[in-house]
């Protein structure tokens, strides 16, 4: 059985436990850090940051790394990222400067260009431990013969060419946005367009489509709004990106003539939030040229925060922004350009498997010491931590 340390109660209500896919490993040193691979689509890629404080308490952080290649941080979360050339600092945002003795804390970040992630970093100067976790398979032993070394590499190509897409969106062309209604304590309504900055997407041999959203690239042109929607609304920190899955059928497409369209009704699930959700819509199919298509909805999808347990999130942006209310449901319109040109075999997105559910939740509430403790038995190894909500 696993404990939940206590937690403080802010408000009366009943807690929830959710569970994080990941499988990062670490290494102690003053510190400790686990750079985790998330997700990885060839030219771009993922990756959380977790740090553990070995030494004393901190009132700020920054932690520093090198990298042996060409990686570039275009976007990160959870902190203030400066990098010069292949040498990279993190520094504590305004809301989490803190690390206590033997606490953590974590960051992500998108990287353009990933390579061979960095084996060694420094915690406000001193050196501490790290570890990788990485997809990729070990390299082969040096003993190996030429002969053999070559069949390898046939065989990885080989490998490399049968799990490639065979559509990749164009993140140029396509669009993602969404609508939200904010009433302010003046009584107006007052509607706003938002966006992500980041879409990765690809169709793979047998139609299966994967677009995957990095919550953390929110885009509300605000820019004390953005970060309050990556972790109030979002918990972009635990729950990185959305995700949403169909299967398309190819030879349909491919059967279509240069500059025909045709609906086509469209069923998938919607992953966000740690929950999943099936949809179905009807979407305009354009082909634009043989090795170019695009999709888009005929109506608005309309998501509504409740069924992806995001209403409490939405009532702490209500209560941050002092507004009277803000709206529960989101309109969302989107178009999706796909490409067929895939020369460096990028591989097709798969989602990672979930985490099997705690079983055997219980607990107890001290109303009297304001406090709750949680017991539960732990029968999955794949997961990251916990997520309590209340």
């Amino acid at each position: 059985m696993k404990k939940l340390l206590k937690l403080s109660m802010l408000s009366s209500g009943f807690m929830a436990l959710g569970i994080m896919a990941s499988g990062a490993a670490n290494a102690q040193g003053a510190c400790k850090v686990a750079f985790t691979s998330v997700n990885n689509w060839g030219n771009g890629a993922q990756y959380k940051v977790t740090i553990t404080n070995s030494g004393a308490a901190k009132s700020n952080w920054e932690l520093c790394w090198t990298y042996p290649g060409n990686d570039v941080i275009p976007n990160l979360w959870d902190g203030i990222v400066s990098q010069s050339g292949k040498n990279v600092c993190v520094k504590n945002a305004a809301y989490n400067p803190n690390l206590p003795a033997n606490g953590s804390v974590s960051f992500g970040f998108l990287v353009n260009n990933p390579g061979t992630a960095p084996s060694s970093f420094t915690l406000n100067g001193v050196a501490c431990g790290g570890a990788v976790t990485s997809s990729a398979a070990s390299s082969s032993s040096a003993a190996v013969s030429s002969l053999r070394s070559s069949s390898s590499s046939v065989s990885s190509k080989s490998s490399a060419a049968a799990n490639a897409a065979s559509w990749l969106i164009d993140s140029s062309k396509s669009t993602f946005n969404f609508v939200t209604v904010k009433k302010t304590s003046a009584g107006a309504e007052v509607p706003e367009s938002m966006t992500f900055s980041q879409l990765q997407g690809t169709v793979a041999a047998n139609g299966q489509a994967t677009l995957t959203i990095p919550l953390a690239s929110i885009s509300t042109g605000n820019v004390i709004r953005d970060p309050r929607m990556q972790s109030l609304l979002f918990e972009s920190s635990f729950l990185p990106s959305l995700h949403f899955t169909t299967q398309l059928d190819l030879a349909a497409i491919d059967a279509m003539t240069v500059g025909s369209t045709k609906v086509q009704s469209v069923t998938g699930n919607l992953v966000l939030h740690g929950i999943v959700k099936a949809l179905t819509f009807d979407v305009l199919v354009v082909k634009h040229s043989a090795g170019n298509i695009s999709f888009s909805p005929r109506k608005p999808i309309v998501i509504n925060s409740v069924d992806f347990d995001l209403n409490a999130g939405v009532e702490a942006l209500r209560a941050a922004a002092t507004l009277t209310a803000i709206g529960e449901k989101v309109p969302v319109y989107f178009k999706m350009f796909l490409n067929r040109d895939n020369p460096t075999n990028i591989p097709a997105i798969t989602l990672a498997t979930a985490p099997a559910a705690a079983i055997s939740l219980t607990g107890s509430v001290s109303n009297a010491a304001g406090s709750a403790s949680l017991n539960w038995a732990d029968v999955s190894n794949n997961e990251s931590g916990f997520l309590v909500r209340r």
